[in-house]
């Protein structure tokens, strides 16, 4: 695939508007590669351009200085934020560290714009989520109109979704944000599910316990929770999956409708 392809659609598509009055916690210290996290200054990083606009931030396109490895930096804003991280990056940091599968995204580190923490108390700054780079992404790819899928495509890229979704439902986690913009591809044909801002922890036990329907973009979002249900489970994110599956083969959303 010819790396021009990565760049992002201009095409606006349906988005999940961040429920108001969201409250915000400090992040709590990581409980292991302490070394590996929150010492580096993002000094240690060049960046090259911008390449998305993320749900609390910029991102990146970005190379490591020490390594010379491509990455996305993923911005994390605290100008407006009264009392530390915003919790949508709060959760998806935490959920991230506890996941690892290659065709999930990987988190590598975190880094700051500030040497210091204590410089943080004279000047809010930002914090940036390290991730491994991905040349492109599956919105990106389809509107282009300049890749070809086979059926031979097809089916790697939903196997690939696949195994990495089955690892994140046995870890108990809901992603409940599947959509083509949330999957990232390489040259290389990897494919990784990424932007776990929405999901949640989820328990076969407790059946009973209800979520916000409020979650996966209009076009994915299944019939249950278009009607109001708020107890449900994986099965969410499967249907998702069959919409992604859907556009593979037709070029467009399945149900790209108000």
């Amino acid at each position: 695939m010819c790396q021009q392809f990565r760049d992002m659609s201009k095409l606006k598509r349906p988005r999940i508007l961040k429920r108001r009055g969201s409250k915000v916690v400090p992040v709590a210290t990581p409980t292991h590669h302490a070394k590996d996290w929150g010492e580096k200054c993002v000094d240690g990083f060049q960046v090259i351009t911008q390449i998305g606009e993320g749900t609390y931030g910029q991102v990146y396109k970005a190379r490591d200085k020490n390594t010379n490895q491509l990455v996305a930096l993923k911005k994390v804003r605290l100008e407006n934020e009264k009392e530390g991280f915003p919790i949508t990056a709060v959760r998806e940091i935490k959920i991230l560290r506890q996941l690892n599968h290659k065709n999930i995204v990987n988190l590598r580190e975190i880094v700051t714009d500030k040497q210091d923490a204590l410089d943080f108390r004279k000047d809010k700054g930002s914090f940036y989520l390290v991730f491994e780079y991905m040349d492109h992404d599956l919105m990106g790819l389809l509107e282009s109109k300049m890749v070809d899928f086979t059926e031979s495509h097809n089916a790697s890229i939903m196997r690939q979704l696949l195994d990495g979704l089955a690892y994140c439902h046995r870890k108990n986690f809901l992603h409940r944000d599947i959509k083509c913009s949330n999957i990232l591809m390489n040259n290389k044909g990897e494919v990784k599910l990424g932007d776990f801002g929405l999901a949640r922890l989820w328990s076969a036990e407790d059946r009973q316990r209800p979520y916000t329907n409020k979650v996966i973009t209009l076009w994915y979002r299944p019939p249950e929770l278009l009607l109001g249900e708020e107890r449900y489970g994986p099965a969410v994110d499967v249907w998702s999956m069959g919409c992604i599956l859907g556009e593979l083969f037709l070029k467009h959303p399945v149900f790209q409708t108000r």
